[in-house]
């Protein structure tokens, strides 16, 4: 039992800390890191404690990858939600020139409203 209890608590550990770490993930992470994120439980729309950004907004600010941003969508982040300056993922998108015209991009603004 007391095997069982310990295994339970590492992997409940082992959770929150790998979901802590989307923010880390998105940033410069692959289209494949986020969905094993994910899977592992990461809180897809988990808010910073800066200005309440969302992994999506950190994603479409920071990482060069649109794939990165439609893993991020397609798991369902949800695009509306705005940070506590009033801004959207794509808000960040339009900073970032990595991502400008590409599909991930017109997906942000399409997922805003």
């Amino acid at each position: 039992m007391k095997k069982w209890s310990m295994a339970l608590v590492l992997l409940f550990c082992g959770m929150c800390l790998f979901a802590q770490s989307l923010f880390d993930v998105v940033t410069t992470g692959t289209p494949e890191q986020v969905q094993a994120a994910i899977k592992a439980g990461a809180r897809i729309d988990d808010r910073d404690n800066w200005f309440s950004d969302t992994p999506l907004m950190w994603a479409a600010f920071l990482n060069e990858n649109p794939d990165v941003i439609m893993a991020l969508l397609n798991a369902g982040a949800d695009g509306t939600i705005k940070s506590s300056e009033g801004k959207t993922a794509f808000d960040y998108a339009q900073q970032n020139q990595k991502l400008e015209g590409t599909k991930a991009y017109w997906d942000l603004n399409n997922a805003r409203f």
